[in-house]
């Protein structure tokens, strides 16, 4: 009897023991937070993936609020559909580690990518030199002026067209940007909270 008396008493201390040591973690280092960090990362790179290719449109139904992000330029063959295709092709992304963000997940997210801005500065240089010599080099006055002699809207989308290719031939440069993804957990799902890292991301960090 007396033996299961101390048994039952060194349990009873060892549970004490725990309890404290639950209380005083949960003071230093705050609540924990049980999560799938597998489906989290998936729902994650399904997001950026989707982004990548640009189907906005799929985009919306992954982010949380379903907003509405507008259309993508067109792989048209204009100057910004042109650049922008080149941006979506050259994005890589890499995560870090999921960590709780009060009751919510965040993932941070290294993106390599092409540097917009290089290319435009590249393409404001070539353009006036070859719209220059292309209008030298059509004898129709009509082809490249309008009636009020300012250019023509296709002469000038031509022009531009072909010093956006001009400029992507050259040496582009890319460029390094890290932001922090939050996810929230929505209708059994975790989706991307739109915030304004993200969408500079999706703008392709033009700023402006």
């Amino acid at each position: 009897m007396k033996r299961a008396t101390a048994c039952w008493a060194i349990a009873g201390l060892l549970v004490s023991l725990c309890t404290v040591f639950v209380l005083r973690y949960g003071t230093t280092h705050g609540p924990a937070v049980l999560v799938d960090a597998q489906s989290v990362a998936e729902a994650a790179d399904q997001v950026m993936a989707c982004a990548a290719s640009g189907d906005y449109g799929a985009l919306e139904e992954l982010l949380y609020g379903a907003p509405h992000l507008g259309e993508a330029p067109q792989k048209d063959g204009s100057a910004q559909g042109l650049i922008w295709n080149a941006y979506l092709d050259s994005i890589e992304y890499s995560f870090g580690s999921c960590y709780a963000v009060d009751s919510n997940m965040a993932l941070d997210v290294c993106v390599t990518c092409l540097d917009i801005s290089s290319v435009t500065d590249s393409l404001q240089e070539i353009a006036p030199e070859l719209m220059a010599k292309k209008a030298a080099q059509i004898t129709d006055e009509k082809e490249v002026y309008d009636e009020a002699h300012n250019y023509r809207e296709d002469f000038l989308a031509e022009v531009m067209a072909e010093s956006a290719v001009q400029a992507l031939g050259n040496q582009t440069q890319t460029m390094e940007q890290t932001f922090t993804l939050q996810l929230v957990r929505s209708d059994g799902t975790w989706q991307v909270v739109p915030t304004e890292d993200f969408l500079r991301f999706l703008s392709g960090f033009v700023s402006g």
